[in-house]
């Protein structure tokens, strides 16, 4: 019988990464999605933590505390974009996302929303379908608040901590301390559990993400507790994974947030439909021209303005 010495069988068994590495293959894997246009259905659904009612002196009370109440739901076909700007900087990328909804008369997909960055101004989109004027903005800056409410991004920027990082400036939560629990096989790839704890905090983070060189973040968990079963304040979870020219994403996932404090319910589930590349463009060209019937809030140029109904011409809003 053949005898193989204890120290080869050890250096044969593969050592977890640290933390630092396993970081940096997540963001050197993010940036392949650069230059790659994303289609995918989504769903969204928004609520609150009880139901609201008013009392005699008009305040606002809550009761049934403890029972979501389903404020709004959004059903859409969205597409994002993203680019890296001529200089290079990863914490300047150029956005485009485009929201779809359905509008019934007549029937057709129709633009509810976008906001796109070209690396020195926002254009903000939302139409308004009872009202006189959809509503436009322009913007000077980056406008991260809108940006961050697309979640299918999120999900293609959770950094290693399991936090979605859209602007590629990884920051643990720090003070926590963060381990690789153990190694599994997820979508026929090795994958890591980490898990990360702090003596004084409420919160426990668990973050399951693809051995290198794919790095994709697969969940990100939240838990109110110390334990592995405490409830779930927050978490994504990739339930399907695309491989487009040898680079993995999330093809189909889920997200929720219970409601904690003042932050309501959140509930979000994507499909992705399509997946190409764009050619690359300039800053001028990325940016798209607002939808007849907008009136335009123009922070860049300092001035208000309307895209009329009829002919698109620009016509000054005192």
């Amino acid at each position: 019988m053949l005898l193989i010495p204890i120290a080869l069988l050890i250096s044969a068994i593969p050592e977890s990464p640290s933390i630092d590495v396993l970081s940096a293959a997540v963001t050197r894997h993010q940036a392949k999605y650069e230059g790659v246009q994303f289609d995918y259905k989504a769903d969204f659904e928004k609520g609150r933590d009880g139901k609201f009612t008013k009392t005699p002196d008009g305040s606002v009370a809550i009761v049934e505390k403890g029972t979501k109440e389903i404020i709004s739901r959004i059903s859409s076909r969205d597409t994002l974009r993203l680019m890296r700007p001529p200089s290079g900087d990863r914490s300047a990328l150029w956005r485009d996302w485009k929201q779809h909804t359905f509008q019934v008369d007549p029937p057709e997909w129709k633009m509810a929303r976008f906001a796109v960055f070209n690396g020195r101004e926002t254009r903000l989109y939302k139409a308004r379908p009872h009202q006189k004027w959809n509503q436009g903005n322009m913007i000077p800056f980056e406008d991260n608040v809108t940006f961050e409410g697309n979640t299918f991004d999120c999900f293609l920027h959770l950094n290693v901590y399991g936090l979605p990082d859209l602007s590629n400036n990884v920051v643990s939560p720090s003070p926590y301390k963060w381990t690789i629990v153990d190694s599994t096989k997820a979508f026929d790839q090795m994958a890591y559990h980490l898990k990360g704890a702090l003596d004084k905090s409420p919160y426990t983070f668990y973050v399951t993400v693809m051995a290198p060189p794919h790095a994709l973040v697969l969940q990100a968990t939240i838990r109110e507790g110390k334990l592995d079963t405490s409830p779930v304040l927050e978490e994504y979870v990739t339930d399907d994974v695309g491989t487009f020219e040898g680079i993995k994403y999330p093809a189909k996932g889920r997200y929720v947030r219970q409601p904690s404090g003042i932050a309501g319910y959140r509930s979000y589930r994507f499909s992705v439909t399509g997946v190409k590349r764009f050619s690359s463009t300039t800053p001028a060209k990325w940016l798209p021209d607002f939808p007849p019937g907008t009136a335009v809030g123009d922070q860049v140029n300092g001035k208000n303005f309307a895209v009329e109904h009829e002919d698109r011409s620009p016509k000054e809003v005192r």
